[in-house]
């Protein structure tokens, strides 16, 4: 039996401003790096208790083996930790693009402030831009793009002057013609000396325009997969969202920290973030050295803020259960085999049949949270034609579960009002489930700025309704349950529900 760890007090609220008020008068130099005097770019913590970047103290630790800051010894391998707790403080600070004043709004961290810049779309409102011939010796500047297209078409015989010139002081003429139709000849003979010329000069202009539009085309389409890129979520985030809940912490250099935060007791290690379901409470851990009993470590779990605070039911209300593994280096051998096996079979798997959105479907606990953008547009496009209707995504009450998904449309009695039901849908786990559904189904109409004005409606299963009974064809089944008449779009819009023409419904379905 697993024998409990003697401890003077039981499980308590902490607060780190409590804990740090010293520090709350030099917030600027916390976030500081001492070796190119700007933001902490990746932070890392020294033992001697000094933030750098990550690239200026491993840049500087090839060179010296000692603290730039009071010059003690470090060693890379021994006495740098990633800080990140002061990360996360730092991504939280948001500042206006510098593009503010010709229409940007987005706020970004100060780190991240110089890749927004490379593909702010306002950027190139503060970019001169050159003449395509400014090769050929044309000086123009202009300040649009559309400045630059009029004094191309406006200038021509400018250009061709220019082209001419450039043209007549090169020997390359083989060369430089390769990439043009000749011009046609006379009854078979060759024109005359020059006849050719005005016409291979216009040829050379129209393609050097056309190539220089392909280009710029080019250079929007590579800022647009930038931008794309940029919102992607990175795989420790999707890592983060499929741990069900379980963050497992293996602090590393446990020596090297103990030596540390004792030290110097504000030097305090972080674990990397959690949540307890994919649209559910985020949060991580923290260590630090106890500030009564030296030889104690404190341990605490933090919330997080995340994207799904605003749906979510807060004051967070759970079991939160804490536990130190002992190293059992033959069982952890063994079920890292197992669970290497299993990768690797799910990798097969998933190279044969789930996407991306198949994955995240089976992973919901149950729960569909769909967010209905362009809603006014939609409501438009059924008014004008009642046999429209949307439907979400699809969810799963468990991986090895019953399929579902939502649908609403205008009710066909009450215009005003939109109809909201639940489809349950065919999927390879229909075989070996209970027929007819038998369950109970939440649905949640989110208020985007106040969660206690959300609107919620508890429905239970009656084994009668065929709409619970097991999906005949593929796909989604054509009956569903739900409320013909389930809200008026007038008071949505009144009450304030629809935020940025989006508005958000949360189903979670229980099995009883």
């Amino acid at each position: 039996m697993a024998q409990s760890i003697n401890r003077s007090v039981s499980a308590q609220e902490s607060n780190i401003q409590e804990m740090e008020k010293d520090d709350q008068c030099h917030l600027e130099s916390r976030y500081e790096c001492p070796i190119c005097i700007y933001w902490l770019n990746e932070p890392v913590l020294t033992s001697c208790g000094h933030r750098f970047c990550r690239k200026c103290i491993t840049s500087w630790l090839r060179k010296e083996n000692a603290c730039p800051v009071d010059n003690k010894p470090l060693s890379m391998d021994s006495d740098i930790f990633p800080d990140n707790f002061t990360r996360r403080e730092i991504l939280q600070i948001k500042k206006p693009c510098p593009n503010a004043t010709f229409g940007c709004s987005t706020n970004v961290s100060p780190v991240e402030m110089d890749a927004h810049v490379l593909i702010c779309e306002f950027r190139k409102r503060t970019t001169n831009y050159t003449c395509y011939f400014a090769r050929c010796g044309c000086q123009f500047m202009a300040p649009t793009q559309e400045a630059l297209e009029a004094h191309v078409r406006n200038e021509m015989g400018h250009h061709l002057q220019l082209l001419m010139e450039t043209f007549s002081k090169t020997n390359n003429l083989d060369a430089e013609s390769r990439f043009w139709d000749a011009p046609a000849k006379t009854n078979g003979a060759p024109p005359a000396a020059g006849a050719g010329s005005p016409n291979l000069m216009r040829a050379m202009y129209e393609r050097i325009v056309v190539l220089e539009q392909k280009q710029q085309e080019m250079q929007a389409k590579i800022e647009n997969m930038r931008e794309q890129l940029s919102k992607t979520c990175s795989l420790a985030e999707i890592q983060a969202k499929y741990t069900d809940g379980v963050l497992l912490w293996q602090i590393g250099q446990f020596q090297s920290k103990v030596r540390a935060m004792s030290a110097n007791p504000n030097i305090m290690f972080y674990s990397g973030e959690a949540y307890t379901s994919p649209h559910g409470y985020k949060f991580c851990a923290r260590i630090n050295i106890s500030p009564k009993v030296r030889d104690y470590i404190g341990l605490h779990v933090h919330m997080m803020q995340s994207e799904n605070d605003y749906h979510l039911d807060w004051p967070f209300n759970g079991r939160i259960r804490i536990s130190m593994i002992h190293p059992k280096i033959v069982v952890l051998e063994q079920k890292q085999q197992e669970m290497q096996a299993k990768i690797e079979n799910m990798r097969e798997q998933l190279s044969k049949t789930c996407s991306l959105a198949e994955i995240q479907a089976k992973y919901t606990d149950g729960v569909l949270l769909w967010q209905i953008g362009q809603f006014q547009s939609k409501v438009r496009a059924m008014s004008a034609n009642p046999n429209i209707m949307f439907y979400s995504g699809e969810a799963y009450t468990s991986p090895h579960g019953y399929k579902f998904c939502a649908r609403i449309n205008i009710s066909p009695k009450v215009r005003d009002y939109i109809g909201l039901h639940v489809h349950m849908m065919q999927s390879e786990n229909d075989y070996h489930l209970d027929w007819p559904f038998n369950g109970r189904i939440r649905i949640s109409m989110i208020h985007p700025k106040n969660f206690h004005e959300s609107q919620t409606d508890t429905i239970m299963s009656k084994p009668e309704i065929l709409a619970f009974h097991r999906p005949t064809q593929e796909g989604i089944s054509p009956r569903g349950f739900g409320f013909l008449e389930y809200a008026s779009i007038t008071d949505i819009e009144r009450r304030g529900f629809i935020l940025r023409d989006t508005l958000t419904i949360k189903i979670q379905i229980n099995i009883v």
